[in-house]
């Protein structure tokens, strides 16, 4: 398929099944393609690997990963936390660990919220 024909390929699956939504990432390295909205993740580790954008090399790669999955993503990539970062957050900003985890836990539920029902 060319990009075009892959273009007009993602665009009809979004219709049909996702209510129009697809995203298409390019970064220095890689491609990443999902149908949906991608969000930002909040958690160490994932949740479900499914909910990460599909990845590959060329445009072509990514997309026709996401149109075989038809992969819907919460996140572009899940982002491993730092935890002396967050306890040196914690010292800066007066909260405890528990507090700065309770707010991510709040944001997390928040983030979940707005997804669109599957």
């Amino acid at each position: 398929m060319t990009k075009a024909e892959l273009m007009a390929r993602l665009e009809e699956v979004a219709e049909a099944e996702f209510g129009g939504h697809f995203t298409v990432m390019k970064f220095t390295t890689n491609w990443r393609v999902c149908f949906g909205i991608p969000q930002m993740n909040y958690n160490d580790v994932p949740v479900n690997e499914r909910l990460e954008m599909c990845v590959g090399k060329t445009f072509e790669e990514a997309a026709m990963a996401a149109i075989e999955t038809r992969r819907e993503a919460m996140c572009v990539t899940w982002v491993k936390a730092n935890r002396r970062e967050k306890e040196m957050s914690a010292e800066i900003d007066g909260r405890s660990e528990e507090e700065i985890a309770a707010d991510e836990a709040e944001l997390l539920r928040f983030y979940e919220q707005q997804q669109p029902p599957s």
